[in-house]
């Protein structure tokens, strides 16, 4: 799939940056491709990977948006399902 239709499907929104200074942490969204822009960032994009994972051409589509002054948090697909699932199976465990 063409990166721009990708990056088109993905949300993309305008926020302060200030909410990633301290570092990003959740349980559901696995959080290990976070871009940074070297100074103030115009916006924020979430890129998803395709089933396959993380790849060095998603890797690429982040350093795009970096020049262009975009922030990037790169969600892992393998790895988010994995942690939706272990989050659901938790769930009912605790609240069957």
């Amino acid at each position: 799939m063409n990166w721009k239709v990708r990056l088109l499907c993905l949300s993309m929104a305008s926020m302060p940056l200030p909410v990633f200074a301290g570092g990003l942490q959740s349980e559901l969204i696995p959080l290990d491709h976070v871009v940074m822009t070297d100074g103030p960032a115009a916006g924020v994009a979430f890129l998803m990977s395709d089933a396959g994972g993380w790849s060095a051409r998603d890797d690429a589509i982040a350093a795009k948006l970096k020049a262009q002054k975009i922030a990037v948090v790169g969600v892992d697909m393998p790895k988010y399902v994995e942690a939706i699932n272990a989050q659901a199976a938790k769930t009912q465990k605790d609240d069957p």
